[in-house]
């Protein structure tokens, strides 16, 4: 066999260049850099966790610490959405375990206000998503459900509006309600829930 001349050697070149492999080379994505620097870091570290005690076990409560956390605030976020903190779920059922109105009573009678007026803001609420005119949702401020009551033309959009004015006082500005200003939201809402009753 002979040695190949120069155009066979050319051919051959061209030939592998136009493989698929060559041609569909690209260059990584800023995700793909990202991952492959977090694979090198992590492997960094459990190297040296591996020929270091102090650092593995430093890394080992880290992640226990991590872990347990997360624990905790996925079980706190489902206590907060199942667990009966709400008034209604988000058919605008009224939890059986809770009658808020009830609940304002009790807290302004044993001195809690503060307490009291979120009570009532929440009855408020929950009266007007069993009425249909709100769709309760934690990610909703005072004035979402304000809108919705405006677009909906609900009846309760100037009690709620007469309420969250001085609610909003509570939540916003002191951050506490006295006896007086709980009597101010008593007295705007108590009609919405004597004409329930």
């Amino acid at each position: 066999m002979g040695v190949p001349d120069n155009a066979a050697i050319a051919d051959t070149v061209a030939a592998v260049f136009r493989d698929r492999a060559y041609v569909d080379v690209r260059p990584p994505s800023l995700w793909e850099m990202f991952w492959r620097w977090l694979a090198r870091v992590l492997g960094t570290v459990f190297e040296h966790a591996a020929t270091t005690p102090t650092i593995g076990r430093i890394l080992l409560w880290g992640l226990g610490i991590v872990a347990a956390l997360l624990i905790v605030r996925i079980g706190y976020a489902l206590y907060q959405r199942y667990g009966g903190t709400h008034a209604t779920h988000e058919s605008g059922a009224v939890h059986p375990m809770r009658n808020l109105w009830d609940t304002a009573q009790q807290l302004a009678a044993k001195g809690d206000h503060t307490g009291a007026a979120h009570a009532l803001y929440l009855a408020l609420l929950s009266t007007s998503a069993r009425r249909g005119y709100v769709t309760l949702d934690d990610s909703k401020t005072i004035g979402d459900y304000r809108r919705e009551l405006r677009a909906r033309s609900a009846p309760t959009l100037p009690t709620f509006i007469d309420f969250t004015r001085t609610y909003e006082t509570v939540v916003y500005g002191i951050g506490y309600c006295d006896a007086e200003r709980y009597g101010r939201l008593h007295a705007i809402v108590a009609p919405l829930f004597k004409k329930a009753a």
